[in-house]
């Protein structure tokens, strides 16, 4: 997709790493709006929990908007990683053919 829009459009499409996202959520969100032309606005990072998200949640079972709508904004969250070596063969396989996709995006994602 990304090498698509970037073909079709002549203009690198806007890459944001969510390890950025997530340790610098601010300024991550700042650079993302400057670079799109939105307008930032500081008080969207945050937001009342326990909405009712239930009519977002068809797609997934409800995890990920429960999730969201048990969070009170977008802020600094620490990343907790596994060594790849010990995790299923599965997850093994899958890393290892995303791999140079990731890295191929990551060359172009945003930086602060």
């Amino acid at each position: 997709m990304f090498d698509l829009l970037n073909a079709l459009t002549d203009k690198v499409p806007i890459v944001i790493d969510s390890d950025d996202l997530l340790e610098k959520p601010e300024k991550m969100v700042e650079k993302f709006c400057v670079a799109t032309g939105i307008p930032y606005i500081k008080e969207a990072l945050q937001w009342d929990s326990n909405a009712d998200t239930s009519i977002y949640s068809w797609w997934d079972g409800g995890s990920f908007h429960k999730n969201l709508s048990q969070s009170s904004g977008l802020k600094y969250q620490k990343r907790n990683y596994l060594d790849i070596d010990q995790t299923p063969y599965r997850v093994k396989q899958v890393y290892r053919r995303m791999l140079p996709h990731y890295e191929h995006l990551y060359k172009h994602r945003v930086i602060i």
